[in-house]
This record gives C-alpha cells, structure tokens and sequence, in this order.
C-alpha cells in the first residue's frame, strides 16, 4: 500500500498531467478558431450550398463556420451551376462575390428579364435601346436578361453606352452629363435621412426648409437658394430622384449642425 504522503504526490502528479491535456485541447480549438461570410452575386437569388449543406438564397450572410477552407456549390434557373473555394480566417468574416454565367440554352426559354434605369437624362433627350425608340419616365425599363447597347440624343449630340441586363436585376446607366455642357458635379442627399418629415416641403418646383430656427427655400433644378432671406448658391440643386427629395449635402449640414449646438 502507498503511504498517505506518496498517494497525495500520485494525485497531484495525475491532475497536473490532466490539466496539461485540457490545456492542450483548449489551445488547440482556439487555434482552429471560427469566422463567417457574407456571400453576394449577381445576379442576386442565387442558391448558395457551403460543403453540400444548403445556407440560403444570396446575399446571405454565414457565421460560425471553422476557419479554413470551404467548398461553395451555387445555382440558379437560367445560369450555370458555379463552384468556387472560400477561405475563412479566424475571427473575421470574409466578404466575397461571385458572378453567374448565363445559360444561354436554358435562360431563353424561362424569359429572363431584368431592367434598367437611366440617370442624368435631359428632358427633351430620345432614348433608343437596341435600335427601339424608347419612352422613359423616370422609372425602370423591362429588358430581356443579355448585353444591350442605348443611344441617347439630345439636340444633335449623341451619345452610346453598352450595358448588361441581369435576371431579376436593375442595372443603373449614369450618363453623369455626358449631353450637357460640363459644369461642377455636386452632392445630394435624402432630405428624410437627415430632416424629420415636418421640416421640409415641395409645392411644384418650390422648396421650402425649416429647421433648427432657419429657413431655405429654392427651386427643383436650381442651385441658388435663399438661406434666411440670404441668396446662396450651392454645388447642387434641389432634386426629386424616385419619388423622394434630395437637398445640397452643404445645405443638410449646415441646418444639422446648427441644430447641435
């Protein structure tokens, strides 16, 4: 029999080594360590597989996965199956995007459409698409998933751009003033991600703010306005994109920052 003085070292001895081995374990998963993804595509509504298991339509984001290599499985009615790698770090989410080819076999008989929208056009300009006259009202147009080319006249200049329609996808076309003489471009911004809905209004073309004790009113197009009774012009006009009321970002900041003090 083992006296009580040399039983209590063997214990010890044991619950060292045991604690060395949990020691060890613990290191180790910390080393594998988890992270995530968030997947994107286009176009977007692709099934997303990670190692055979199905995660959801993209863009999808995916976490706890270990970190190391992974294998992503993605399909979609009308484009090829894709298969690609995704490393995953440790800690961090990976941002990746993947781009579908189109079946050109398969697409044509599910009628992939998608649609386009045309930024920066001059009222009196003409659109034609593919050769079509086209009537724009500031909305999407329908067009058939696949390369399409526009030409857009205003008076007699003429301008081309060649664009990529995606199945269930709006692509945006900026002309960014290609038609009109070149001036300084400025910046917008939503008038109700910085104003409460009270503060402004529009009756027409006219534009009226109130806030933080001050008042601007100005005109939808034009870059002069009045700030308490005083003329200022702005790098940007006062616009309606979408339905919604875009104000000079210089003006927004101004009004916002004197309401904070």
């Amino acid at each position: 029999m083992l006296s009580a003085g040399r039983y209590a070292a063997r214990m010890a001895a044991l619950l060292l080594a045991l604690a060395i081995v949990v020691l060890f374990a613990v290191r180790a998963t910390a080393a594998q360590g988890y992270g995530g993804a968030y997947l994107s595509t286009l176009p977007s509504g692709v099934n997303v597989w990670i190692d055979g298991t199905y995660v959801g339509k993209s863009p999808v984001l995916v976490d706890a996965l270990s970190a190391g290599h992974h294998a992503v499985t993605l399909t979609k009615a009308g484009w090829l199956m894709q298969e690609a790698d995704l490393d995953v770090n440790s800690g961090s989410t990976a941002m990746v995007s993947y781009r579908m080819r189109l079946d050109t076999k398969k697409a044509s008989s599910l009628h992939a459409f998608g649609s386009v929208t045309l930024h920066g056009l001059a009222g009196d300009a003409r659109i034609a698409i593919d050769g079509q006259a086209v009537r724009e009202s500031g909305g999407s147009i329908s067009l058939a998933a696949g390369t399409h080319v526009a030409v857009i006249t205003t008076g007699a200049r003429k301008v081309t751009r060649t664009f990529t329609i995606y199945a269930d996808t709006t692509t945006e076309v900026v002309f960014a003033d290609a038609l009109s003489a070149p001036r300084a471009m400025g910046i917008v911004a939503p008038a109700e991600e910085f104003l409460p809905d009270d503060a402004y209004s529009v009756s027409g073309k006219k534009v009226m703010v109130r806030y933080g004790g001050h008042q601007a009113m100005g005109t939808l197009g034009e870059a002069a306005m009045r700030f308490d009774g005083t003329p200022v012009s702005y790098d940007a006009a006062p616009s309606r994109i979408k339905g919604k009321l875009y104000l000079p970002l210089a003006l927004l900041t101004r009004l916002t920052a004197s309401k904070a003090k």
